[in-house]
């Protein structure tokens, strides 16, 4: 039960207060509705956030943490790295085997993702069979080392398709923020070319841009 208490002072014919009156309304369904009403608000701001196959941020969103990150980086100097990562050869996956089963793959590639990054760090479903990860107060040696570990866990996992046991592979383009990357898109574009670079090289493989 919520209450709403109100207290009033009573006095006596020489103005003595002798007594209190206390007077308890009960607020209960008034309180649940407003509580109900803040709970559907904040699950509404969750999925608006929220990329609904993978429940990782969503691209928009995504990119207001990286822009964040990128701003938190100018006041403070901490190293913050970022990687983006492809799914090799998507479309014959999708060609062979049936959408369901790439949504299956790109269901598990982000799980691969959570599996290896931090509380605070920031994942995303940047579109299609495309991901980001931004990794808080870390340097780009250490940023490859993630991307190498998230590589190999996407690579050892085998799906099953109709009782054929089936693989993917993943690149991935790994950037830190330096003095030669004036703003957040400039960021993504570096760990974008990255990417490129990885892909044109034979994929499955972790690279840098050289800029």
């Amino acid at each position: 039960m919520y209450q709403n208490v109100t207290f009033l002072p009573l006095s006596d014919i020489t103005q003595k207060v002798t007594q209190v009156c206390m007077i308890i309304y009960d607020v209960t369904d008034i309180a649940l509705n407003k509580q109900m009403a803040s709970e559907a608000n904040q699950k509404l701001e969750r999925l608006s956030h929220t990329d609904f196959m993978t429940q990782l941020n969503n691209h928009g969103y995504w990119l207001e943490c990286c822009q964040h990150e990128y701003k938190r980086h100018t006041r403070t100097q901490q190293p913050a790295s970022l990687i983006m990562l492809d799914i090799d050869h998507f479309k014959n996956v999708n060609d062979t085997y049936g959408h369901p089963f790439g949504d299956k793959v790109i269901k598990k590639v982000a799980d691969c993702i959570r599996e290896n990054m931090r509380e605070t760090d920031i994942a995303g479903r940047y579109g299609g069979e495309e991901f980001t990860l931004i990794l808080i107060d870390t340097e780009l040696e250490n940023a490859k080392i993630v991307a190498e570990r998230i590589r190999q866990s996407i690579e050892n996992v085998a799906f099953d398709f109709e009782g054929t046991e089936v693989k993917v592979t993943s690149s991935f383009g790994v950037a830190q923020i330096t003095g030669n990357i004036p703003n957040y898109k400039s960021w993504v574009k570096t760990a974008d070319l990255g990417l490129y670079i990885a892909k044109d090289t034979g994929r499955n493989k972790v690279s840098v841009s050289p800029h």
